[in-house]
């Protein structure tokens, strides 16, 4: 009986900088958490028995908190060239329906993983999905309750390694027996082979003092002898260092390098070396 007896606090506990020993936080779940008012009781906890985590209250929602194990987890391991998409460019700001390397995955069905608030697709895998951090908020991803209707915005949701969690808990439309549907847009374009789309790649190899005459201090401006566009441009080292700073001249088609990057001056030992497409 002892321990379901409970008494009620109304006054701050000042500890007085005493340890709090041995102490359990709140068990609960998304159909048992505590009902906080918006805007107030900020900090208050508990811990989540099904997401297995500590949930805070910032004020207007819950948020997660991370373990320090959390680190040990895999997020992906690494990158290999093969996985790099390499025809960003050709992903647009707006009206995506018109690119060819992106395709609009619609209505994809989910199952329940057990002891979650997450649903993991069916015979599929959630891929290649445009941030939209990154392009745009119209390439969020959508979710949409079984029936087909879009989900309502105040649900708590991320997409992450393919998987749909719901952070605060189950709602009466999307739970263990109604999974839901997702669509977004998925890059089919080309990876890896650092091309832009329909080009393919070279890489020249420029030494100062091997070039035209014309070329002559400082020989941090390079001259092309044919002209190329900006955006074909997909690397440049010097000596191996590599230069993100520059100035492309169309009219004169000269690449000047920042010198101040590489902190010092270039002459006619160096090597520099530029990759673009061709």
């Amino acid at each position: 009986m002892a321990n379901n007896l409970e008494k009620k606090i109304y006054i701050h506990q000042n500890l007085n900088k005493q340890e709090l020993r041995q102490a359990v936080i709140e068990n609960k779940t998304y159909k048992t958490k505590p009902t906080p008012e918006l805007n107030k009781d900020i900090g208050l906890l508990y811990y989540d028995t099904i997401l297995k985590r500590i949930l805070v209250w910032d004020g207007t929602q819950w948020k997660m908190t991370q373990f320090l194990d959390d680190r040990d987890l895999d997020y992906g391991g690494d990158t290999f060239i093969e996985d790099i998409w390499t025809q960003t460019n050709l992903i647009p700001v707006s009206s995506p329906g018109t690119s060819p390397v992106l395709e609009w995955k619609s209505g994809l069905t989910m199952s329940h993983i057990p002891n979650t608030y997450s649903f993991k697709p069916d015979d599929y895998i959630i891929d290649n999905v445009v941030p939209a951090y990154k392009y745009g908020s119209i390439y969020e991803p959508v979710l949409y309750y079984n029936n087909g209707i879009t989900a309502s915005s105040s649900i708590d949701w991320k997409l992450e390694r393919g998987v749909v969690t719901l952070y605060s808990g189950f709602t009466s439309s999307i739970n263990e027996d109604n999974p839901p549907l997702l669509s977004y847009w998925k890059y089919i374009g080309n990876k890896g082979d650092l091309g832009s789309g329909t080009a393919s790649s070279d890489t020249t190899i420029i030494k100062i003092d091997d070039t035209v005459a014309s070329w002559i201090p400082p020989y941090n401006t390079i001259p092309f002898s044919y002209p190329i566009v900006e955006s074909d441009i997909i690397s440049i080292t010097v000596n191996g260092v590599t230069i993100y700073d520059y100035i492309y001249n169309s009219g004169l088609s000269t690449i000047t390098l920042d010198e101040d990057e590489l902190g010092y001056t270039i002459d006619n030992l160096d090597v520099i070396q530029i990759e673009i497409n061709i």
